[in-house]
């Protein structure tokens, strides 16, 4: 499409106007208007700091290989409409194609410390658009209360969709005293979770959260959510209730917590299908793509009902692949086994068969090695870890409906595994040929003990961390290579920027249950057998585990949720709702 000649003017102020017509004039008839907000978060009426004294607006157009950019000092800028707002014009804007929008500000030296974005919108003629971008500080933890916050939870999801909005799905929101299962170690404290089953989804470019009209067809706790590849989210298995189990090591104030399947059976083995562009608004009044549309599908002969796993699966793992399979593996009531959920099922989407993994993981992590046809899929942790063979399963999708699932044959330097990995954050790294695998949890040693052992005797107790442990599993070499971390991760969260970095925050950092605010940060390649570990100053707000995060564009992460717990030796729980976004310290420049 020719791009006629048009403007984009930005209002400065408390506001910042964006108008496309010609130079500083208002539109002509038939040309596209859009305004910009400028507000601090949670605050629609603050003014630009005093430390912003230049801005840079950046114009991503289709097709183009980099943005354009307009640079502008707060001091030059004029009042042209005399409405109080000072004015800024970028001319050759077009209409009828996607634009995004990224606005900076900082000092002079174009040293930016905020950032806020938009889009992609398209422009039509004769359209008058109000669109927020709400301007994040880029050092800091911006916290985040505009719109319909959820309620605190944890063991929920979030996953970043692919039109920039966050979807946050179920969670336990109620953890309450209750009595321990037959079998629970002695002094054990016990405590009953109630999932919920709303959703919201995080606009990013407004910093606002906004319901999702239609709920979830089941209340979900430990559960996963997958992106496919169409843009919709698998969301699968979980439990309307379970039961936290804090069990006392026997060392001061140390407690171990484990999480088994509640009496609840109403939501056994099930799956639902979150479609991002369903229920839209009948009228977009705002004009501002209707940023809380979305709903829930089951089955693929019956969307109102969730559709059905082929077991019940809790703190399971799951991951997409490039064909749009998911393969789901583990979880607390079925840990020795796996299964494929397929889009392209014969008679519609649904799982495909159950297979035998070679060890029982009840609470493991999983990331996708390799791309395309030669994808698998690396299934690690998920309990102790008595041998070599049993640190992690490769999931092959070739030659049947299920594939199958092999040992990794991952080797230790020592020949033996010195951690436990329960519920362990696992990501892909360089380029698909490796892992990274944290949140060691503390094996059993003999009683009194700090020293692993790898078989349960009667006196046998959990014992500390003793130092941090992070590896790198490559594939390559079948080798687990120790990976340097600032702060244990146990219960933490983890996602991948925009640019192949990956952010990990919070998590517990001994058995006295420390929940800590360490973010560490990793780069995308392998070096000497280990991801390599970025220096950051940055932190949490809140502290948290058991939390979720998903990306945002432009090096940014949502954080959401979690719990904290006692230091009483009883392991209480408290949930926490406490959003945050972060943006990576990046060199950000014209």
């Amino acid at each position: 499409m020719l791009r006629p000649a048009r403007s984009l003017v930005l209002s400065s102020g408390i506001a910042l106007a964006v108008l496309a017509g010609s130079c500083a004039a208002p539109p002509a008839e038939g040309e596209p208007q859009i305004r910009v907000r400028w507000g601090a978060l949670g605050d629609p009426t603050a003014e630009i700091p005093s430390s912003v004294e230049a801005l840079l607006l950046l114009v991503y157009l289709p097709d183009a290989e980099s943005p354009e950019d307009s640079a502008f000092t707060i001091g030059s800028l004029e009042d042209m409409d005399a409405n109080g707002r000072l004015e800024l014009t970028r001319t050759d804007l077009p209409f009828g194609e996607p634009v995004r929008l990224v606005l900076l500000g900082g000092p002079a030296d174009n040293n930016w410390t905020h950032m806020g974005s938009v889009g992609p919108i398209v422009l039509e003629r004769g359209e008058r658009r109000y669109v927020d971008i709400r301007m994040y500080g880029l050092v800091d933890s911006n916290a985040v209360d505009g719109g319909e916050v959820p309620s605190a939870r944890f063991l929920h999801t979030a996953t970043a969709l692919n039109d920039g909005r966050v979807l946050i799905a179920g969670g336990f929101e109620r953890a309450t005293m209750a009595t321990c299962p037959a079998g629970a170690a002695t002094g054990s404290s016990c405590y009953e979770l109630v999932a919920a089953n709303d959703a919201f989804v995080f606009e990013p470019s407004s910093s606002r959260f906004y319901e999702v009209q239609s709920p979830m067809l089941a209340a979900r706790g430990g559960h996963t959510a997958s992106l496919l590849p169409d843009g919709r989210v698998l969301v699968a298995g979980g439990a309307g209730r379970a039961l936290l189990v804090a069990t006392p090591t026997g060392t001061g104030t140390n407690v171990a917590l484990s999480i088994v399947a509640g009496t609840d059976v109403t939501t056994p083995a099930t799956y639902e299908i979150f479609e991002p562009e369903a229920n839209p608004e009948e009228e977009d009044v705002d004009a501002d793509g209707d940023p809380g549309r979305g709903g829930f599908l089951g089955s693929a002969d019956a969307p109102s009902r969730a559709g059905a796993l082929d077991l019940p699966r809790l703190l399971h793992s799951a991951v997409a692949l490039d064909d749009g399979r998911v393969m789901i593996a583990g979880g607390v009531s079925a840990p020795g086994s796996y299964t494929v959920w397929d889009p392209a099922r014969a008679g519609g989407y649904g799982v495909v068969g159950t297979g035998a993994l070679p060890t029982a993981r009840p609470a493991p992590g999983a990331a996708v090695l390799g791309s395309g046809a030669m994808q698998r899929v690396l299934v690690a942790g998920g309990g102790e870890a008595s041998t070599d063979g049993q640190l992690a399963d490769v999931w092959i999708g070739t030659g049947g409906a299920i594939g199958s699932a092999t040992s990794a044959n991952i080797m230790t330097a020592a020949g033996s595994p010195q951690w436990n990995l329960y519920r362990p954050i696992v990501e892909t790294i360089g380029s698909g040929q490796g892992a990274l695998v944290l949140g060691w949890y503390g094996p059993w040693c003999p009683a009194g003990m700090n020293a692993p052992t790898f078989t349960v005797e009667a006196d046998s107790t959990r014992c500390a961390y003793g130092v941090n442990r992070a590896f790198t599993f490559e594939v390559a070499t079948n080798r687990a290579t120790g990976t340097a971390t600032m702060r244990q991760h146990a219960f933490g969260a983890s996602t991948r920027l925009d640019d192949g970095t990956i952010a990990v925050t919070g998590g517990v950092s001994e058995l006295t249950l420390d929940v800590n605010t360490t973010i560490d940060f990793y780069g995308t390649s392998i070096v000497g057998g280990a991801a390599q570990l970025v220096a950051t100053s940055q932190t949490l707000r809140q502290r948290r585990a058991l939390h979720a995060m998903a990306a945002l564009p432009d090096g940014g992460f949502l954080v959401f949720g979690g719990a904290t717990f006692s230091a009483d030796g009883r392991g209480t729980i408290t949930p926490v709702a406490a959003p945050e976004v972060l943006f990576v310290q990046r060199a950000r420049g014209r």
